[in-house]
C-alpha cells in the first residue's frame, strides 16, 4: 500500500481544480493515504482535519510566502515531508520549489508534467496538453499508475464548514433570505482580468430593475477598492463583503447564491464546484487555456472580436501590453446580462 503526496501550492482556483485528482487517487486500492501540500489559502477550502474533501487523508500547509518563507524553512518542510515516508509524489504544480521538495522527500516514484521545472527530478513525465481542461490535465498525471476508470466523473469539490456558514450568516444578514441572491466578484490579482467597475454596476442595476435581485460583492482584501467603486456606482441593494470574509465564509456565502458573475478568479472555481450558476468574464486570458468554470451551469463572456494579442500571458499582466485593453473594454453590459438571463431562466 502506497502513501501519496500531491503538491499543489498554487492559487486558490488551482487547488479547487486539483480536488478530482485526490478522489481518483483514493479510489485506487494500492493508495493507502492521500496527502495534499497546499498554501494556507488552499487548505481552507479543503475542510477540517476531521472532515476533508473526498479522497484526502491529510493536509499539510506550506506558508511559502509568509511564516515559512526562506531557505531554512524550505528545508524544514522538506524534512517534514521526508519523515512521512511517501511512496509516490504527484505534482500538478510546476515550480522549481515544488520539484526540489519532491526530490528531497526521497519518494521512489515522482510524477510531474514534461513542462515542469527541473525535469530530471521526475521519474515519470507526463505531457501537459494545452487542448484540455486543467482538471483533465491533472488527472493525466495518474497515467503511470494505471490512469482513471472510464466512468470516473471528475467533479471539483469545496468544503463548506459550519464555522463558515455561521460567519456568513452573521455578515450577510438579510441578503441570504432574499428571493434572488446574486454574487459579484469585480476584482482579480491580475489587472487585465478586471472588467471595468462601471460595467459591473450597470449589470447590477439592470438585474435589479428586471428581477428585483439582491447583490453581494465578494473578494479578498486587495479587491476592496474596486468593490467599493462598484457599490458607489450602483443604485441597487448591494452589500460589500470584499475583504470582510474568511475563505470559509466566502465559500459558505457562494453556496447560497442563485447566480455568480465574476472575472476569471479563484472564487469563480469555488462557485462552480459548489454547483452555483456562473457567468465568467474573460479578458487577457482565454477559456481555451483550460481554466474555464468546470460546470455545465456556466456562460463565458469574452470579446467578440478576434484579438490576436489574446492571451497575452499565462495569468494576464497588470496592464494591457498593447495599451488599448480591448479584451475587456469591448465586452458590453448587455453581453453579460444576456448570459445572466440564460442561467436565470
Amino acid at each position: 500500500m502506497s502513501r501519496v503526496l500531491v503538491i499543489q501550492t498554487a492559487f486558490l482556483g488551482d487547488v479547487v481544480l486539483t480536488t478530482p485528482l485526490f478522489r481518483a487517487l483514493s479510489d485506487k486500492p494500492e493508495c493507502a493515504e492521500v496527502t495534499a501540500l497546499v498554501t494556507p489559502t488552499g487548505a481552507r477550502i479543503l475542510g477540517r482535519p476531521d472532515k476533508l474533501v473526498a479522497g484526502l487523508s491529510e493536509v499539510v500547509v506550506y506558508d511559502k510566502r509568509g511564516a515559512q518563507q526562506g531557505l531554512s524553512r524550505f528545508f524544514d518542510m522538506a524534512r517534514t515531508l521526508r519523515d512521512k515516508r511517501f511512496d509516490i509524489i504527484i505534482s500538478p504544480h510546476r515550480s522549481h520549489r515544488s520539484a526540489a521538495l519532491a526530490r528531497l522527500t526521497r519518494a521512489p516514484i515522482r510524477i510531474g508534467f514534461d513542462e515542469n521545472a527541473l525535469p530530471f527530478i521526475w521519474t515519470h513525465r507526463i505531457e501537459r496538453r494545452r487542448d484540455i481542461h486543467d482538471v483533465e490535465r491533472s488527472l493525466a498525471l495518474l497515467d503511470p499508475l494505471g490512469g482513471v476508470p472510464g466512468d470516473y466523473k471528475p467533479n471539483p469539490e469545496v468544503a463548506v464548514t459550519p464555522e463558515g456558514q455561521n460567519g456568513a450568516e452573521k455578515l450577510a444578514g438579510d441578503f441570504l433570505e432574499a428571493p434572488l441572491r446574486i454574487g459579484i466578484a469585480p476584482g482579480s490579482v491580475w489587472g487585465t482580468k478586471r472588467w471595468p467597475p462601471e460595467k459591473f454596476a450597470a449589470v447590477i442595476d439592470a438585474l435589479a430593475r428586471d428581477r428585483a435581485a439582491c447583490f453581494a460583492l465578494v473578494g479578498g482584501p486587495k479587491d476592496a477598492e474596486v468593490s467599493a467603486t462598484v457599490k458607489r456606482l450602483s443604485h441597487a441593494d448591494v452589500i460589500d463583503l470584499a475583504g470582510k470574509t474568511t475563505i470559509e465564509e466566502m465559500a459558505a456565502l457562494l453556496a447560497r447564491l442563485d447566480l455568480f458573475i465574476t472575472n476569471d478568479t479563484g472564487p469563480m472555481h469555488v462557485a462552480a464546484a459548489l454547483d452555483v450558476p456562473v457567468v465568467a468574464i474573460f479578458g487577457a486570458t482565454t477559456p481555451e487555456m483550460g481554466f474555464a468554470p468546470y460546470t455545465d451551469k456556466s456562460r463565458i463572456v469574452e470579446s467578440s472580436l478576434p484579438l490576436e494579442c489574446r492571451p497575452c500571458s499565462p495569468h494576464g499582466p497588470k496592464k494591457c501590453p498593447e495599451g488599448h485593453f480591448r479584451c475587456m473594454n469591448d465586452i458590453t453590459p448587455e453581453a453579460v446580462l444576456k448570459a445572466a438571463f440564460d442561467l436565470l431562466t
